[in-house]
């Protein structure tokens, strides 16, 4: 329950209300959750390239410099020269001595001298955790705590590369011991970011070797506030309490959060106590479900074995899993009826929509209509208004002008410019648009085909442009 007294469900980063009307329903289902999403994966990509830049150009800016012997306790690392500070570290590798760093990296502190040479600290690794649970929503944490490279042999064990691809193996605790193995098969993009995380990692693996401690082994290594002694990497930990007590981390969030903070619905501070693994995750999961209809679908993404009855449950808000068992799975089966395009094709020119509230409101008192008792049971039996209603489908009830208002939103939202500011109720209203057009396509009345077809002629997108975006409603 939140401060306010409302309830909501905490399994994804969108919070989401449990007294959802099927309005917000539309607008969380097709909008909000796709959006922070994305949110979380562009600033996984921002940060994630400027650590594997920064590793890179240290090894750039060593090739042009003089490893430095000592004496440079009073100086910084622009008097050293930058250059030569890499080529120190290039020589002399991951070295953690208090007396060593300040002789050769001078005076400006263990933290930003790691993060000047590129070094993976405390909390620098964990947007590639996040890149890979969000291209590979099957990865769990426990999958990726000390998820092991190699064996104790040395062999390649949990990261493998052959002319069929590349995979990581790893465990999922929570599957049982028969089923723990778990295998991700690695597209180009998480290809890329593994090798990212094994190449920034590498100074501190080779350190770790030479010691024997068999950390060296495991994907994730971290040297924690600078020059700590490497250790296996924590996952990320935003609680309120816990960003509440460390303000370094806060504030560093909030400074690299801040580009996105428009296109969050409350402050930074707020989203980020929702960011979890977990959290994105099952955002993805869902994802999945409403990009593809399939239960099946969400479940092989999320890397269960088999589809449980409880899966979508468990992931899906009650408010939202009603709208999906309900209006949702009404319009999107095949027994949609379309009949009655009579009308005129030119209503797009004589009417103007302001808003996609407007053309949501017009489409919604004129487009569905639940089937009507006369129709369901003409003779009032009462055998068959239940016969009726177990079998109930919903009629659309569409003209010309009303589908060719409907082409045009779909043809909008496809050609949009920007993807992420489409607001939900244009999706779902594009959606309609693509089922019932192929719902007459399926079928073999030469009238709707007719229909559908004088319709598509008069598909204007223009039209619906200025109302499809989130800041237009």
């Amino acid at each position: 329950m939140r401060e306010d007294g409302v309830i909501v469900h905490e399994k994804l980063i969108t919070p989401v209300p449990l007294h959802l009307t099927d309005e917000e329903a539309i607008e969380i289902l097709f909008s909000r959750i796709q959006i922070d999403i994305s949110i979380v994966k562009n600033w996984a990509r921002d940060q994630s390239s400027n650590l594997i830049s920064t590793a890179r150009l240290r090894k750039e800016l060593a090739k042009t410099g003089t490893p430095v012997e000592s004496g440079m306790s009073e100086k910084t690392i622009s008097e050293i020269g930058p250059e030569n500070v890499c080529a120190t570290f290039e020589r002399d590798g991951f070295r953690r001595e208090t007396n060593y760093l300040a002789t050769h990296f001078g005076k400006d502190g263990a933290k930003n001298i790691a993060n000047f040479l590129g070094l993976p600290t405390a909390y620098s690794l964990h947007p590639y955790m996040f890149l890979l649970v969000s291209e590979h929503p099957e990865i769990t944490s426990s999958f990726l705590h000390k998820l092991q490279l190699h064996g104790d042999n040395g062999d390649c064990i949990g990261f493998i590369k052959s002319n069929n691809g590349a995979k990581l193996v790893g465990y999922k605790d929570r599957k049982g011991k028969k089923l723990s193995e778990q295998v991700i098969e690695l597209n180009e993009d998480s290809l890329l970011w593994v090798e990212e995380i094994i190449e920034i990692t590498a100074p501190l693996r080779d350190a770790l070797r030479k010691e024997g401690n068999p950390t060296w082994k495991e994907l994730f290594i971290t040297c924690g506030q600078g020059f700590a002694p490497p250790s296996s990497a924590h996952f990320p930990k935003w609680y309120r309490s816990n960003l509440k007590a460390n303000d370094n981390l806060r504030e560093a969030l909030i400074e690299q959060f801040s580009p996105y903070e428009k296109m969050m619905p409350c402050n930074i501070t707020k989203f980020l106590e929702r960011v979890t693994l977990g959290s994105l995750r099952s955002s993805c999961g869902v994802e999945v479900y409403l990009r593809t209809k399939s239960v099946t679908e969400m479940a092989k993404a999320l890397g269960h074995a088999s589809y449980n009855t409880k899966l979508l449950r468990r992931y899906l808000p009650e408010a939202i899993l009603s709208f999906f068992q309900t209006r949702w799975i009404r319009i999107f089966q095949r027994s949609i009826i379309c009949e009655a395009m009579k009308d005129s094709p030119y209503l797009l020119e004589a009417t103007t929509f302001e808003s996609m509230d407007e053309l949501h409101s017009f489409l919604k008192n004129h487009a569905l209509r639940d089937i009507p008792h006369h129709l369901r049971n003409p003779e009032n039996k009462p055998g068959d208004e239940k016969s009726a209603l177990q079998n109930s489908r919903i009629y659309i009830s569409i003209d010309v002008g009303i589908m060719t208002a409907l082409l045009s939103l779909e043809a909008a939202v496809k050609s949009a410019d920007q993807e992420q500011q489409v607001c939900g109720k244009a999706k779902y209203w594009a959606e309609v648009s693509k089922s019932v057009s192929e719902e007459i396509e399926r079928g073999h009345d030469r009238l709707l085909k007719e229909h559908l077809s004088i319709a598509r002629t008069h598909c204007n997108p223009n039209r619906m442009e200025k109302v499809i975006y989130a800041t237009a409603a």
